[in-house]
C-alpha cells in the first residue's frame, strides 16, 4: 500500500534541511509524496524562495500563504489564525497518511494544531532542543506533544522528548538533518558565488546572520547596530549578510541592514542564499556571527567557527568551535578575534559535531517504512523523585 506522506515548509531555513529528505522521499516507490508550502516562501520582501523548490525540480502540490499584516505580536498571533483555517482546507483536500514537520516556527504550530484536531499523525524532526531566547522554545515543545514520531539531533534531545511524556518507541536520535546537505552537495567556488552576487568572495570576509530575540527588552534595532558597531573593528573583513527571519522585530534588523549596505562596497547583503549557495558562503568565510541555529549545528562541519551573540539559541549544544558573547561592544570584539583564531589555526578536535550521527536521511525512511501508527497515542510516565 502507497503511503501519503505530506512534508510542510515555511520557511528558507528548513526547506534547506528537508531538501535532501524530499529527494530521497521521491525516490521511494511505497510513498507518494507531497509539497504544502507557506510562510516566507511566498513573500517577495524575503525572496520568494519557493522558487528555489521549483527549481530543485520538485512539485509545489499546495501554495497557503501566512498573511502577516506586521511582525508584531498581536499580528502574528492575528496571522496563525488565519492560516489554521487555510491549513485545515489544505488536509481535507491532500488527506495525507503522516505529516513531515521539522522545528520550531509559529507557522508550524499553526500547522500542527490543524493536523492533531484532525487525526493526521506528525513526524516531527529537531525536537527536544532549547533556545531560551526566543518563543520558538515554546513552540518547539508544543509540536512535540501533538506529533507522533520523534526524529531528534542528539541523545540529549531524545530523553527530553521522553521526559515530556513521550514513548521512547517513536523517539529516534537520527542526528541532524542538515549535516546531509554538506555532506552530499556540490559547493560553488568563490569565482561562481562572485558571478552571481557580483561581489569579491577572494577577499577574506565575515558572514552575519541575526535573528530577534523574541523574549529581549532591547529593540532588534539596537541589537543589530551594536553587532555591526562591533564588526567596524575589522575593517580589513568584508562582510556578507542576510536577511533574519519573520519574527517580531525582523522588520527592524531589515531596515537597518539595508541602510547599513547602501553605498557600502564593503557589504554584501542577500534575503536568501539558498541551501547550496549558503554552505558555500559559509566554507569559505573567516567565520559567522549571528545567532542563527546553523552557526551551531551545521557550521562546525564545514570547519569555520561560529560566534554565537546573546540567549537566542540558550540551551543548545554545540560543537567547541562556537564560542559565545553577549550583546556588547567589547563581548563581541573579542569573540570575533577568536572565531578567526580557531577558522585560521584550529586546535585539534575543535569541530567535533555532537549532532553528526551518520545519514539521517536513510534512518528516517526506515522509521516510516518500519513503524506502525496506532492512535490515540498515550503519555509515557517517567518514576519521578519529589
Amino acid at each position: 500500500m502507497v503511503k501519503k506522506i505530506l512534508v510542510f515548509t515555511s520557511t528558507r531555513a528548513d526547506y534547506g534541511i528537508l531538501y535532501w529528505l524530499i529527494h530521497d522521499l521521491y525516490q521511494e516507490n511505497s510513498f507518494d509524496v507531497k509539497l504544502l508550502v507557506s510562510g516566507t516562501h511566498l513573500k517577495k520582501n524575503f525572496g520568494l524562495t519557493y522558487k528555489e523548490i521549483e527549481r530543485d525540480g520538485f512539485t509545489i502540490d499546495l501554495k497557503i500563504p501566512f498573511i502577516s499584516p506586521s511582525d508584531t505580536k498581536n499580528g502574528i498571533v492575528r496571522s496563525m489564525a488565519d492560516a489554521m483555517l487555510n491549513y485545515v482546507d489544505a488536509l481535507n483536500t491532500m488527506s495525507p497518511d503522516l505529516i513531515i514537520l521539522l522545528g520550531d516556527r509559529y507557522e508550524a504550530l499553526a500547522f500542527a494544531q490543524s493536523a492533531y484536531i484532525m487525526n493526521i499523525p506528525i513526524l516531527h524532526l529537531h525536537g527536544g532542543e532549547l533556545t531560551q531566547g526566543a518563543f520558538d522554545e515554546g513552540f518547539r515543545h508544543c509540536i512535540t506533544k501533538l506529533s507522533y514520531f520523534h526524529c531528534v539531533a542528539c541523545d540529549g534531545y531524545r530523553k527530553r522528548v521522553i521526559q515530556l511524556g513521550e514513548n521512547p518507541n517513536r523517539v529516534f536520535n537520527t542526528g541532524a538533518l542538515g549535516l546531509e546537505h554538506i555532506k552530499r552537495c556540490k559547493f560553488k567556488s568563490k569565482q561562481e558565488l562572485k558571478e552571481v552576487f557580483k561581489f569579491d568572495f577572494e577577499k577574506p570576509y565575515i558572514l552575519i546572520t541575526y535573528h530577534p530575540e523574541t523574549f529581549q527588552k532591547m529593540r532588534s534595532s539596537e541589537a543589530i547596530k551594536i553587532i555591526l558597531d562591533s564588526l567596524e573593528e575589522f575593517k580589513e573583513f568584508n562582510l556578507v549578510m542576510t536577511y533574519p527571519n519573520i519574527d517580531s522585530g525582523g522588520n527592524e534588523i531589515i531596515d537597518y541592514l539595508i541602510r547599513y549596505s547602501e553605498n557600502n562596497d564593503r557589504v554584501l547583503l542577500v534575503k536568501s542564499f539558498g541551501h547550496d549557495y549558503y554552505h558555500s558562503v559559509v566554507k569559505y568565510s573567516q567565520c559567522v556571527v549571528g545567532n542563527s541555529s546553523s552557526g551551531l549545528i551545521e557550521v562546525p562541519n564545514l570547519r569555520v567557527s561560529s560566534l554565537n551573540i546573546g540567549d537566542r539559541q540558550g540551551g543548545r549544544l554545540c560543537a567547541k568551535s562556537v564560542i559565545h558573547a553577549d550583546l556588547d561592544k567589547a563581548s563581541i570584539i573579542y569573540g570575533v578575534k577568536k572565531c578567526i583564531e580557531i577558522t585560521t589555526r584550529p586546535p585539534d578536535n575543535i569541530f567535533n559535531n555532537p549532532y553528526d550521527s551518520g545519514k539521517s536521511t536513510n534512518m528516517i525512511i526506515d522509521i516510516i517504512k518500519t513503524n506502525n501508527i496506532d492512535l490515540p497515542k498515550s503519555f509515557y510516565d517517567l518514576e519521578v523523585m519529589l
